[in-house]
């Protein structure tokens, strides 16, 4: 195969387009193409809904994402202005802002439409993914019939047309996930080289072929060639993708003797193209970073409003007026690069909620009276109070420290009610922090009689002596690993000092000569009988998952040396490693199968301990009633 036609793949990132599978949106012509750029910012709320509805019901859906985002833009930036408006005359007629609503009807729709988007937007994605895989197959099969017909001893003519029809199939087919796409286009060239190379064909036909190969390929580049000139770099760089995505799956190879040639003068115009498009990024570059550093100040700029908050009203109003001029100013600044626009959008949405919550906080502190927090006061008491019996710890005691800390950041009350409603507050939370506190003590306690438990245990195993019954060294390991596992929590300090437990189980199994593996396998019936004996369905369970994960590593392994087989796909059927490969995913699927067995041998338990348990406790409440 020649090195040079063949390296038109993401090995020569220096010669390749970027993005020559492009998403499905630029797949194939369709109506969304004819649209054309259009200035959004021009139109009030109630024209851009129809220009989205219009969009939507007539449109393909993953063709119209850059003017969805360019007029959700417009309207969020229309939308906050009529709401500024309409704050201004709330305030001028001698309202407090604080008791402000906006509402919009056309934001109503705007909302309906734009999730109707988005769910189609998800929709498509979902379909179209499941239509690459089904590509990939379909592409995956075709390379296969092309390897077939290498060997066949039909007549070369009809073997000739046969080729011919996969390559139509393999053209009509659409694209294929991204991240295989590059490594299965070059399986497939390969093969089809080998046709072309090593199986011999009718001169005539073959030579035709490469004729009409070559001719095509030399429109191609001449295009290629032509599209340095074009002063429109974006539309000449699309073009050149489309250039390479027609020479990789349209077009087969040519005679040998032009290849070199004509790859050669593909890859020089394709270069001229990239070097231009590095000197446009550059360009691109720069105009983002400038974008981002003026977002930045201006964020700056809100942030020290922020951090200077009036404090009346006169000055607030101005205030108000600064951050919405400033906001204004954040959204009229063009694109910064893509690596920082969700943080510098996190970074607006930050300081916005931190100036609101400033101005809000500011407008309560005027409004409510001693009175209004002597309520809020009181409410947090009855909450403490109603809490402060639970044994709900996990839940209450992050709403118990919520209760304190909205205590400190409720204002003043009459001073003559302040003690008392103090005392009574403080008492609550301290009865509910003392109960926390005892309980603490006796998990404690809990947890080191269970850290003692699981020191005897390694002590024990340290201390294993096989004896020459090999089914009675079995179950007495058995036995302290069921002990282990029914003992409870430790305290996560001392966790480290028990990190020994696997390796001195797998150091008594060496004892008695057996791989985990082995053991596990031969002393299952012994731990079987013991948790029948037991009727703990919760050390069922533990058994069933332990059998669940030795299953799916298994899985694992022998899906891994299915797929090294691939690597020996010619080689002879007495080849040693294919042999021993074989044997081994044969052990596995093996023990796979038995430990499957044994695994339904615990559902037909937990079934069987589960049911009687049930029939007992239906026992119990019949003889109750």
């Amino acid at each position: 195969m020649n090195t040079s036609e063949s390296n038109l793949s993401a090995e020569s990132p220096d010669v390749v387009p970027e993005n020559i599978q492009e998403d499905a949106s630029e797949q194939n012509t369709t109506q969304a193409e004819e649209l054309q750029e259009f200035d959004y910012t021009t139109l009030d709320l109630e024209a851009l809904v129809d220009k989205l509805q219009h969009l939507i019901e007539n449109y393909e859906i993953q063709k119209i994402s850059k003017h969805v985002r360019a007029i959700k833009e417009a309207f969020d930036f229309e939308l906050r202005k009529e709401q500024k408006i309409a704050l201004d005359q709330f305030v001028a007629d001698g309202n407090n802002e604080i008791d402000f609503k906006f509402e919009s009807p056309q934001q109503n729709a705007f909302e309906k439409l734009h999730k109707k988007f988005r769910d189609e937007k998800r929709k498509f994605n979902r379909q179209f993914e499941k239509q690459l895989e089904e590509n990939l197959i379909a592409k995956k099969e075709i390379i296969s019939q092309i390897k077939d017909l290498i060997a066949t001893d039909e007549n070369l003519n009809s073997t000739f047309r046969a080729f011919k029809e996969l390559q139509e199939q393999w053209k009509s087919t659409g694209p294929v996930p991204k991240l295989v796409n590059d490594d299965l286009w070059k399986t497939y060239h390969h093969h089809v080289e080998r046709f072309y190379d090593f199986v011999y064909l009718n001169k005539e036909l073959r030579d035709r072929d490469f004729k009409h190969n070559y001719q095509e390929k030399l429109k191609i580049v001449e295009k290629a060639e032509q599209l340095s000139e074009e002063k429109d770099f974006r539309r000449a760089y699309a073009e050149l993708q489309v250039l390479h995505k027609i020479w990789k799956e349209d077009l087969g190879p040519v005679a040998k003797e032009q290849r070199e040639e004509i790859w050669e003068r593909f890859s020089a115009a394709t270069k001229v193209m990239h070097n231009k498009k590095q000197e446009f990024q550059k360009v691109l570059d720069l105009e983002f970073e400038e974008n981002l550093k003026q977002k930045n100040t201006v964020i700056d700029q809100i942030a020290h409003l922020v951090s200077n908050m009036a404090n009346n009203h006169s000055k607030v109003q101005n205030q108000i007026k600064e951050f919405e001029q400033l906001r204004e100013q954040f959204y009229k600044i063009g694109r910064v690069p893509s690596k920082s626009q969700k943080e510098i959008i996190n970074r607006l949405k930050a300081v916005t909620k931190d100036f609101n919550t400033k101005k809000n906080q500011f407008y309560k502190a005027q409004k409510k009276s001693q009175q209004e927090n002597l309520r809020l006061k009181k409410e947090l008491v009855l909450k403490a109070n109603a809490l402060k019996d639970s044994d709900d710890f996990k839940n209450v005691t992050p709403e118990m420290i919520k209760i304190q800390n909205d205590w400190k950041n409720i204002g003043h009350i009459p001073r003559n009610q302040s003690e008392k409603l103090w005392q009574e507050f403080k008492n609550a939370c301290n009865h509910y922090f003392d109960r926390i506190n005892k309980e603490k003590n006796q998990v404690q306690k809990e947890e080191d009689k269970n850290f003692k438990a699981k020191m005897n245990i390694l002590e024990e195993l340290k201390k294993f002596n096989p004896e020459k019954d090999q089914e009675k060294n079995l179950k007495f390991i058995n036995e302290l690993m069921m002990r282990w596992d029914a003992t409870g929590y430790v305290p996560r300090h001392k966790m480290k000092q028990l990190s020994t437990y696997q390796k001195l189980i797998e150091k008594c199994y060496s004892k008695m000569g057996l791989t985990p593996e082995q053991a596990e396998f031969l002393s299952f019936d012994q731990k079987f009988d013991l948790l029948t004996t037991q009727e703990d369905v919760n050390a069922i369970q533990k058994e069933r998952m332990r059998i669940r994960e030795k299953v799916n590593q298994l899985k694992d392994q022998t899906r891994q040396l299915e797929n090294n087989l691939q690597f020996f796909a010619n080689a002879k059927n007495d080849n040693p490693l294919v042999n021993n490969v074989l044997k081994e995913i044969e052990q596995h699927n093996e023990a796979i199968q038995g430990w499957n067995e044994k695994s339904k041998q615990l559902n037909i338990l937990v079934h069987k301990l589960t049911k009687a348990q049930t029939e007992e406790a239906a026992a119990e409440e019949s003889d109750e009633a």
